[in-house]
């Protein structure tokens, strides 16, 4: 399934003008605005689970977000990720108060209905985040975790680790599969 803009012809200042008087979460890609949809218990679980193990391990003046925090992650491109982890202090998006630029580990929990765009276009996006080291792509089809860390050549190395495997960022944070999945199939979920 592809994304539906709901608003088309936005200037950047009136997107986020409008989005802060929203209940619910929008991205802004070039001048377009789509709805973010809600999660799955399973999505839910799982996205949980990685902020949990991560902010248990990471070193201090790293701090893990939710999906609540918006990131710019170009001039005319603001998203969420399921979950975000800022090292050091979060740089704000000139012009705003709660728009953050510094990213160092971005995990995106995968759905149906967002895959296609997670490591599509929003991953190319990502890439050109100077502050990001780790992509981190969390199935909820199957136990497997895909990580994305970029290497001193500033090119990406992949890794995927399914059951009894794991991967480790950049910063030696460790996310265990069987520790991630524990359980989470008897959730409601895709």
């Amino acid at each position: 399934m592809s994304r539906v803009a709901i608003r088309s012809g936005i200037s950047l200042g009136e997107y986020l003008e409008w989005e802060r008087d929203q209940t619910e979460r929008h991205e802004y890609w070039e001048g377009e605005i789509f709805a973010m949809a809600g999660g799955t218990p399973r999505h839910a679980a799982l996205a949980a689970r990685v902020a949990r193990s991560l902010g248990a391990q990471l070193p201090a003046g790293c701090e893990v977000y939710s999906s609540d925090l918006q990131l710019g992650v170009a001039t005319d491109k603001y998203v969420y990720a399921d979950v975000t982890v800022v090292c050091g202090k979060p740089e704000v998006r000139t012009g705003t108060s709660d728009v953050i630029e510094n990213p160092k580990v971005v995990v995106e929990v995968l759905s149906t209905n967002t895959e296609q765009y997670d490591r599509g276009a929003k991953w190319d996006a990502y890439q050109d985040l100077a502050s990001l080291t780790d992509y981190v792509l969390v199935s909820q089809k199957s136990p497997q975790i895909e990580h994305f860390s970029r290497a001193k050549d500033d090119n990406w190395v992949y890794r995927r680790a399914e059951a009894g495997g794991h991967v480790t960022t950049s910063d030696g944070a460790t996310l265990a599969v069987d520790e991630i999945f524990r359980g989470v199939f008897e959730l409601p979920g895709e």
